[in-house]
């Protein structure tokens, strides 16, 4: 078996999870920006401000048990038996494969965003809205398999002893 490109791999992940991770951050801002622009119900707050810190914190406290999450299934994924046999199975198509077992992931990690954009629609602070969405960019550098990740994966595969 060929040594794995991990350029390739990489790439193929990053270009599925930049309008994830990035994109859907981004037009949820425009969105947010836009309606407590033009939605007078939105511009005042719908609890207290101190509740709203704590909303906050608690938010980024969330953000940061999803990207955890994220990371933990990541490397499960990549040392799964089911990985390795579809590797087995299609040896020229290891980005595809790769970037397709992690697609759901960019979905999760893209989750603050959401949340982000309820808290800053409950009456939060844009500050607090674009550090929860920090996140998600955060998630796609998460996703993006280390060259020693590739490297333990190629091991397992058959025919790279030589």
């Amino acid at each position: 078996m060929s040594k794995i490109d991990a350029r390739a791999v990489q790439g193929a992940i990053a270009q599925r999870g930049f309008n994830i991770c990035i994109g859907l951050p981004a037009a949820l801002l425009a969105i947010a920006l836009l309606a407590r622009a033009n939605l007078e119900f939105l511009e005042t707050p719908v609890t207290g401000a101190e509740n709203l810190k704590i909303a906050g914190f608690a938010l980024i406290t969330v953000a940061l048990a999803v990207l955890a999450f994220v990371f933990l299934r990541k490397r499960s994924i990549l040392k799964s038996e089911k990985l390795i046999a579809e590797i087995r199975s299609h040896p020229a198509n290891i980005a595809e494969i790769l970037s397709n077992q992690l697609y759901p992931l960019f979905f999760i990690a893209a989750i603050p965003a959401a949340i982000g954009l309820i808290f800053y629609f409950l009456g939060g602070d844009l500050d607090t809205y674009v550090l929860i969405s920090v996140f998600c960019p955060a998630g796609l550098m998460i996703l993006k398999p280390r060259e020693s990740e590739i490297e333990q994966l190629e091991s397992e595969l058959p025919g790279s002893e030589d």
